[in-house]
């Protein structure tokens, strides 16, 4: 006898025997299955069976690596790396164009840059022909979100912002110690009001100011929510879905991403009990035409109940909803060059916003902070919903609008440079800056006439032309519509967009387009290896129209699964 028979048979006996009321219970169910040959269950029946036949196996690569990627703040996934034999030559080229996310450049001496990411801290003291990995104390290897110069001493103290507190360096990042804050998510650093005083934000969702002589001490501020007035109005549909998607869309930012995670290891769970249920069923009928003596009745009764109930009565219902909108929104998500300009254009009205769109908390809602020298207690945030700014330390908020009137939204990052502030927007949108004027202008990162493909110029060193090259983007250059930062250059502004970086002046207006290079750290990161699976350009460019018909066949499923579970209920 099997070992899962003599566990079965022992739960089947410790079950009381069946009373006549249970009995007719059974028999009322038993009618119920029998009057399921109604069209519509006959249907529903035979599309879940054989939609997931042909999905699950894809379904749940989709659910597993769509759980991992709701984590990109995982340390094992941006640092860990890949398998070898697993990537490809084009993926490998893309990790190494994408070591660093942050470029910071010394204002008194070009030569001087540090790069930056959460695979950590690198430096280069020849505009970047040689990248060399900042040593940190006790052999650390930390994620980098932020790096801020002194306010007073410049890049004679560098203040790093990581998932292990405040590193300083004071060797224009050869070398750095832990400075305070130890164990702490800095996702944010900023020069604050006075030349001693820096801010932070802890976690995306705390403001901290503390003395730049005494990091270890600092003081978190008491944020009161936004009023109601400075909530956004509406939402473009296109941030809406995408929010969705993402696990931002729901309620608060951590509840929004448990929600999505639950969905992702629901669709894994689902194909694999779904899977099972069906080969099982196979797998006796085959013993039993060969006359082989398997599992008892009961065991395969109890197996088999415990299966569906599994499956469609606790997870398939609950996360049912979930997996509704994953499977939809991955799909218009697929196809944003298609539909991204017609979405961007529709508004999403205020009543319709779920409530993760009312910022009611700061909680995992604070990408950026700028301070403003001089204003003590000012100082501004950003996010994907807008800028806002207080003048008493958080106790009151004014969202910020553009030159027209508009408000600023889908804030990435911010940087004070000089009297101006420059905004970094994210899916494409152009970038921002606030001149003397304190009005906001867009700024189009495209290179002059003649030097789009002309005289750009090799960070390296070696420099060369190109004359008659027609002008392009940026974007085209990179291959990426937004910059990930800016820097102090020249006497203007350095923008690293991918593969290259574009020098303006102040204002923004472009000069000349260097070739950026990149610290060397071999292996693909696991983030973005799953990320390739999950999207499928890891098999072809175009895999989208294959998601398609998987997230196609998940709607499918979800929907002919209800109709049977609402037949058959418990079992």
């Amino acid at each position: 006898m099997s070992s899962i028979d003599q566990i079965l048979r022992r739960v089947v006996r410790r079950e009381r025997d069946v009373t006549p009321a249970e009995a007719a219970q059974g028999e009322r169910r038993a009618q119920r299955r029998r009057s399921g040959s109604a069209p519509l269950y006959r249907w529903a029946f035979t599309i879940h069976k054989w939609a997931g036949l042909i999905g699950a196996g894809w379904l749940a690569i989709l659910g597993l690596t769509g759980f991992f990627l709701n984590n990109d703040g995982w340390k094992s996934l941006q640092q860990g790396t890949a398998p070898h034999a697993l990537v490809t030559q084009e993926l490998e080229q893309n990790a190494a164009r994408n070591v660093a996310r942050y470029l910071q450049i010394d204002p008194d001496n070009a030569s001087f840059r540090v790069a930056a990411g959460p695979r950590g801290l690198w430096r280069t003291t020849d505009a970047g022909a040689i990248w060399a990995p900042t040593r940190f104390e006790d052999g650390a290897h930390p994620q980098i979100f932020a790096v801020e110069p002194d306010p007073a001493l410049g890049w004679g103290r560098l203040f790093i912002g990581s998932d292990n507190g405040v590193y300083v360096s004071t060797d224009r990042g050869e070398t750095a110690h832990i400075a305070g804050l130890a164990g702490e998510r800095v996702t944010a650093l900023a020069a604050g009001a006075a030349q001693t005083e820096m801010l932070g934000v802890l976690g995306k969702s705390r403001v901290i100011r503390f003395d730049a002589d005494m990091p270890g001490k600092a003081e978190t501020l008491d944020l009161s929510p936004l009023p109601e007035e400075a909530r956004p109005e509406d939402v473009r549909l296109h941030r809406f879905l995408r929010s969705l998607h993402f696990g931002r869309g729901l309620f608060d930012a951590p509840s929004s991403r448990l929600v999505n995670e639950a969905g992702g290891l629901a669709m894994f769970v689902l194909a694999m009990t779904g899977l099972t249920y069906w080969g099982f069923g196979k797998w006796w009928r085959m013993q039993a035409k060969a006359g082989v003596r398997g599992m008892s009745p009961e065991a395969k009764r109890s197996t088999t109940a415990w299966l569906y109930r599994t499956h469609a009565a606790t997870i398939g219902v609950i996360c049912s909803p979930i997996l509704l909108y994953l499977a939809f929104t991955g799909v218009v998500i697929d196809h944003d060059r298609e539909f991204g300009g017609w979405l961007r254009g529709v508004q999403m009205p205020k009543a319709l916003l779920t409530p993760a769109f009312k910022l009611t908390s700061w909680e995992e809602r604070i990408d950026s902070l700028i301070g403003y020298p001089g204003a003590s207690g000012a100082f501004s945030v950003g996010n994907i919903f807008g800028m806002f700014t207080t003048a008493d330390g958080g106790k009151s908020w004014a969202r910020e609008e553009d030159g027209k009137g508009r408000p600023v939204n889908g804030i990435n990052r911010m940087r004070r440079v000089g009297d101006r502030v420059v905004v970094i927007s994210g899916n494409g949108a152009p970038a921002l800056i606030r001149g003397d004027n304190f009005d906001f202008h867009e700024v189009t990162l495209a290179p002059p006439e003649g030097m789009g493909g002309g005289a750009h110029h090799m960070e390296a060193g070696k420099r060369s032309e190109a004359e008659g090259a027609a002008p392009r983007s940026a974007a085209q250059f990179s291959g990426g519509g937004s910059p990930s930062d800016v820097s102090a250059y020249e006497g203007g502004l350095l923008w690293r967009m991918g593969a290259k970086l574009v020098v303006t002046d102040l204002d923004g207006a472009p000069k000349k387009m260097l070739d950026a290079t990149q610290p060397s750290e071999p292996g693909v990161p696991i983030f973005m290896w799953l990320r390739s699976i999950h999207t499928g350009t890891l098999f072809w460019k175009e895999w989208r129209w294959v998601n398609d018909v998987f997230a196609t066949l998940a709607l499918f499923l979800v929907l002919s699964g209800l109709v049977r579970w609402w037949r058959q209920k418990w079992m």
